[in-house]
């Protein structure tokens, strides 16, 4: 019996064709799978919702600033700084913000409903029902003679759903 070499070009074609098949298949499946997980990710706004208070109080020049970033005391109070954060309704947070001057003397204090800024004793407690963000900021302060460097430590206690 004689035997061809073509019988055996074939076998190796195959046998070439059977792995170029794999890395194939492999690196699709890559590929989909890479895909797959960036654009099934989820983005939970509601843990971001302390933050974006404090932005928002402090980007705004209609909230606590005379438009130069410099605190104006005339602007520092609740009712202003209610109106100037406008949360919407389904958004229950508290806001508890307090100005100090550099030798730590409180200058002012406010708080935007009371009733959650009262909840933020259960910040960090595992069975809490609020989650809590607490900042301090280096602030500038007018009080009529001048601008002074004080400190704002702010306490944005937002109820957990």
């Amino acid at each position: 019996m004689i035997l061809d070499n073509r019988g055996q070009v074939f076998e190796k074609e195959q046998m070439k064709m059977f792995m170029y098949a794999i890395v194939i298949i492999f690196v699709a499946l890559i590929i989909v799978i890479s895909f797959s997980q960036g654009i099934s990710r989820e983005v939970n706004v509601d843990e971001f919702v302390e933050q974006i208070i404090v932005y928002r109080l402090f980007s705004s020049p209609d909230c606590f600033s005379d438009g130069s970033g410099v605190v104006d005391l005339g602007k520092f109070y609740s009712e202003n700084l209610e109106i100037c954060l406008s949360l919407p309704t389904d958004i229950k947070a508290g806001v508890e913000m307090n100005l100090l001057d550099m030798d730590n003397n409180e200058i002012a204090m406010v708080e935007i409903n009371p009733s959650m800024v009262a909840q933020k004793i259960t910040c960090g407690m595992s069975s809490s029902k609020v989650d809590c963000y607490k900042t301090r900021k280096y602030v500038l302060y007018n009080e009529g003679n001048g601008d002074k460097k004080g400190t704002l430590d702010v306490v944005v206690i937002a109820s957990v759903k």
